[in-house]
């Protein structure tokens, strides 16, 4: 199998262009299906690695509790908000309010902290049969999947999937497939193998080998979850998407290393050096 080293080069020709004469409806509109009650940060996380990576739009879609986290950080965003069932997640029957406005957005994200709940089974596989525009499913997403991976094959738009480790391993044996190539080659879809060293599976393969115990923190992964949705809502195929995601996430927690050490980093630094890292990539400084 042949992967293709991602270089800072080969990183920012995937990234898609921006027009500087354009509004922020022209950088694509992000919905976000993130968070639960016991979960608010993830989709705090989430809908920041998306905004910082440049959507014009984010909206999140959750219970009152997690759409007020988000809007006491992240103040630009768009508020859907969601019943909440008693566990806490999003009720089942909101799936339908959702698959209603799936045509006003350019990607979709789900997964970070919904939770293994009912509303969050419901909406995933509502997703996958309505969606029409690139779909990332993330952490509670990948394991609510795993209850029944042949929903993939009744998708009707792109899909992104970004396991670590054991959840890939997870969607292997429910999948009865021998590897992550095999899985995304079975279902069409991309798979972002996450760990020390990250594979990219997909139309093209590409590996980043650039091991950084900071990034093995919670809520890393929702941060790169959000920045793969924000480059597939402003127009990056999704294997590029991801691509692209995977080096500036992992150059945003080396600088974030640089200054505190690999040790203190925390998730919000990660967050915070995601613009310099795009600056760095884009030849800007």
């Amino acid at each position: 199998m042949f992967f293709e080293s991602l270089t800072p080069a080969l990183a920012a020709s995937l990234l898609p262009a921006r027009d500087e004469n354009t509004d922020k409806l022209g950088f694509g509109k992000l919905l976000c299906v993130c968070g639960s009650h016991n979960m608010p940060g993830a989709a705090v996380l989430s809908i920041g690695g998306a905004l910082r990576a440049g959507v014009g739009l984010c909206t999140i879609a959750s219970v009152e509790s997690v759409c007020r986290a988000v809007t006491a950080v992240f103040p630009g965003a768009v508020l859907n908000i969601l019943p909440e069932s008693k566990d806490g997640g999003i009720n089942p029957l909101a799936s339908q309010k959702i698959a209603a406005t799936l045509s006003h957005f350019s990607a979709v994200l789900i997964g970070c902290g919904v939770g293994i709940t009912g509303g969050g089974r419901v909406m995933l596989r509502t997703l996958l049969r309505e969606c029409s525009v690139p779909l990332v499913i993330d952490a509670d997403g990948l394991n609510l999947l795993c209850e029944d991976t042949s929903l993939l094959k009744d998708a009707k738009c792109p899909v992104v999937l970004t396991p670590h480790q054991r959840e890939l391993e997870r969607l292997l044996e429910a999948s009865g497939l021998p590897d992550a190539q095999t899985f995304a080659r079975e279902y069409g879809v991309t798979v972002v193998a996450k760990g020390a060293r990250t594979e990219i599976h997909g139309t093209k393969n590409y590996v980043l080998d650039a091991p950084n115990s900071a990034l093995a923190k919670g809520g890393s992964g929702d941060i790169l979850a959000g920045i793969i949705a924000s480059l597939c809502a402003q127009g990056a195929e999704p294997v590029s998407a991801a691509a692209a995601s995977v080096y500036i996430h992992s150059k945003a927690g080396a600088l974030a290393s640089e200054m505190l050490g690999v040790r203190s980093v925390l998730v919000t630094d990660i967050l915070d050096e995601i613009g310099l890292a795009f600056s760095e990539l884009e030849g800007k400084i």
